[in-house]
């Protein structure tokens, strides 16, 4: 992008129609790229005609395009205009100078935001690492400033929920010293403490940048950040499952046989199982027993943190919905049936019934049913439940799914209850949030009790995940029918759907993907979904409530859940 960098030679850039001379003279300049005072003694490039067109040596260096953490599947491109009034998602600030942008999924960033904040920061003012989140976890005060959150990137301790803006946490970072990246820092400082004036418009920068030519060829230059984020690994504790557990799996039986009323009866006994011989259970709870003794956990510590449960409580509405549609659809009744005391009086589903499955097809989502009931059981054990939200698993509610992830109506409608292909693509739509919201959950919880019983949960939810995937890899080419689309195609959409209301880049992929988006940049097929260190995605509550009521927006109930998910989590962003 830039030659020779003596004094007085001249220069070119795509930004601007005439030549620079690199300088570094006393002058008030204003960087048209970042909209930065040029500090005194700085080199700078100016443009050698009469224009007042300037730009710092490290905005005149940026790359053409580049990759980043926030969107690992699309290359981001440099533009010297975009829309007016239009927000860096990084910053939530307006954007006057340069900015990268993405044109799939129309996002844009300060160039500074992009290229010099550190995936993670150390202050004095916290003892833990904080690392940098591209979507708040929830809607936090900020602990540095005391200010409410916004929608954009923020650091975050994931050890104690310390919380701060992007901003903030720069302003009282300590001096670091980044390789490569000291000019940047000293840019992205002074932006983001407001302390620099500029005066230059919009209409001025307008009347002087010249044609963008975007390049998505992959340069030379690369901004100076550590793009590897340490994963911390959680210490497994596993025990044995014991004789009250083994008995409670021997209930499951072919309901279809034996008739929903020996069903209800079964259900019955079961809930009184689960409530058998725990007059000690507060107290285990509590870290009060000697806990070795009964299961095999350390002697020290509290079986569920009390933070734990309104976090483990807010997976409830995700297993409600799972049961709720595997029941339905393999034996063509619910948990009022199968449970009648989990749903805790919440009202029926709306639209459900009895899919049209093979037999294999039809086994598997059986046993997933009952896995689900597991669940809720194991759940309303350990942290309690709350009542079954209204769900609504109509047909006519996975069509506005699928019509939404393909961009227009399809014809017919799609109908999950058709045939076994049809329910196992829309079973695509739910475990895999599930999971990744158990991923996404699993460095914030502190018990003992509810670390296992995530683990748990967490590592049967990625079977049904894989099962369903694998199921539809095998058939990946097939059309389905009445489409012309085929498996794979169904799958791209949906991901792309939920990467789009989840409005926090790619955490989604279909069964096939670009072979620089497989396992070690080598594989095309994609069975398990994965990010670039082959690690499981995470996503927080207020991202699945984005998807899961189809509105992108956690604040605005809909799809799945009509009236909105229950508990303390999913309520808070309702009010």
């Amino acid at each position: 992008m830039m030659g020779k960098t003596e004094e007085n030679n001249a220069f070119e850039h795509f930004s601007h129609g005439h030549q620079f001379v690199y300088i570094n003279k006393q002058s008030n300049a204003i960087c048209f790229g970042c909209r930065l005072n040029i500090l005194p003694g700085k080199f700078y490039y100016k443009c050698e005609s009469t224009c007042s067109f300037f730009l710092h040596q490290e905005c005149f260096n940026m790359p053409k395009s580049l990759q980043h953490p926030v969107d690992p599947i699309h290359r981001l491109t440099l533009l010297t205009t975009i829309p007016s009034s239009s927000k860096c998602n990084a910053c939530r600030k307006e954007i006057l100078g340069f900015s990268y942008a993405c044109a799939n999924c129309s996002t844009y960033y300060h160039t500074l935001c992009l290229l010099a904040l550190p995936l993670s920061i150390e202050m004095s003012s916290h003892c833990h690492k904080l690392d940098l989140e591209f979507c708040p976890p929830y809607d936090f005060e900020c602990d540095l400033c005391k200010k409410p959150s916004y929608k954009g990137w923020l650091y975050h301790c994931s050890s104690c929920e310390f919380d701060a803006h992007i901003s903030c946490a720069i302003t009282h970072t300590d001096e670091r010293k980044t390789e490569k990246c000291d000019e940047l820092m000293e840019l992205l400082s002074i932006y983001m403490k407001g302390t620099e004036e500029t005066s230059v418009s919009q209409d001025q920068l307008h009347q002087y940048q010249a044609q963008q030519t975007p390049s998505y060829q992959f340069s030379d230059q690369c901004f100076s950040i550590d793009l590897t984020k340490s994963q911390q690994l959680n210490d497994e504790q596993t025990r044995s499952m014991d004789t009250k557990e083994k008995s409670n799996v021997a209930y499951v039986t072919l309901a279809n046989e034996i008739g929903s009323e020996v069903w209800m009866g079964l259900g019955r006994e079961m809930e009184k199982a689960y409530h058998t011989n725990d007059s000690n259970k507060e107290s285990f709870r509590r870290g009060e027993m000697n806990v070795d003794l009964v299961l095999g956990y350390p002697k020290k510590g509290v079986g569920v943190e009390k933070d734990d449960i309104d976090k483990m409580q807010f997976a409830v509405n995700l297993e409600f919905l799972e049961a709720e549609y595997f029941l339905w659809a393999s034996y063509g009744f619910g948990l009022d049936v199968v449970a009648p005391n989990l749903p805790m009086s919440g009202p029926p589903p709306i639209g459900a019934r009895k899919a049209n499955l093979d037999q294999l097809t039809n086994n598997i989502i059986m046993e997933f049913a009952n896995q689900e009931v597991g669940h809720l059981r194991s759940l309303n054990s350990t942290v309690g439940v709350f009542p079954r939200p209204l769900l609504d698993l109509s047909a006519k509610h996975f069509a506005k799914i699928f019509d939404d992830a393909f961009g227009h109506k399809l014809v017919p409608p799609f109908d999950p209850y058709r045939d076994s292909l049809s329910y196992m693509l829309s079973c695509y739509v739910i475990p895999y949030v599930g999971l990744v919201g158990y991923v996404g959950t699993n460095p914030n919880i502190n018990g003992y009790e509810t670390k296992r019983l995530l683990a748990g949960l967490l590592g049967v939810e990625s079977g049904q995940d894989a099962v369903i995937r694998m199921y539809l890899y095998e058939r990946a080419a097939e059309l389905v029918s009445p489409y012309h689309y085929t498996v794979a195609d169904f799958t791209s959409r949906i991901s792309g759907l939920r990467n789009k209301l989840g409005n926090c880049g790619i955490k989604d992929e279909g069964v096939y993907v670009q072979s620089p988006l497989g396992a070690e940049n080598r594989t095309r097929s994609n069975v398990l979904s994965a990010n670039f260190g082959s690690l499981s995605y995470k996503r927080t509550p207020a991202e699945i409530l984005r998807i899961v009521y189809g509105s992108g927006d956690e604040h605005v109930p809909g799809g799945f859940y009509p009236n909105g998910a229950n508990g303390k989590i999913a309520k808070e962003f309702l009010k």
